[in-house]
C-alpha cells in the first residue's frame, strides 16, 4: 500500500498523521533476464560486453567450404557481435576470400538478413556465394 500524506516532508521513520488517501498497489511481477528471448531488445551495456560468449554455428558452401576443408565451424563470439564480425573473422583467416565479399548473402536461422544482424546465442550463420551448376 502507498500512502500519500500532505505534509511536504516525510520521513519514514517518524509516523505521520493526516493521509490523504491509501492507495492499494497491484504486487509487483518478478522479471527475470531472459538473454535469449530479451537481447535483441535492449541496448548493449558494458554488464552484456563482460558476459560470457556466444555459441554459434557457421555452415559454408562453395568456395568457403573448399578454403576451410569443412561444411560446418563451431566458432565462440563476443555479444553484441554482428555477421559482418563473423565474415571479417573469416577474411582475417584466410584474405583471398575477399574477392567474394561483396557477392556473398548472409544467412541466420534459415532467413536472409543484412551484415549488421547481430547474433543471439546458438545462431546457425550461413554464408552463401554465388554457386552455378546443374
Amino acid at each position: 500500500m502507498v500512502v500519500i500524506w500532505k505534509e511536504a516532508k516525510f520521513n519514514p521513520r517518524i509516523p505521520q498523521k493526516n493521509p490523504v488517501s491509501v492507495i492499494p498497489l497491484a504486487k509487483p511481477q518478478q522479471h527475470r533476464y531472459d538473454p535469449l528471448k530479451m537481447s535483441s531488445q535492449l541496448p548493449l551495456t558494458r554488464k552484456h560486453l563482460m558476459s560470457a560468449p556466444l555459441q554459434i554455428t557457421i555452415k559454408l558452401f562453395a568456395i568457403y567450404q573448399e578454403t576451410y576443408g569443412t561444411e560446418v565451424l563451431h566458432w565462440q563470439v563476443a555479444p553484441g557481435s554482428t555477421v559482418m564480425d563473423v565474415f571479417q573473422r573469416i577474411l582475417s583467416e584466410h584474405p583471398s576470400l575477399a574477392e567474394w565479399q561483396a557477392v556473398t548473402r548472409f544467412g541466420v536461422n534459415l532467413e536472409f538478413v543484412s551484415p549488421e544482424t547481430v547474433l543471439q546465442e546458438g545462431d546457425e550463420v550461413v554464408l552463401i556465394p554465388p554457386v552455378s551448376g546443374g
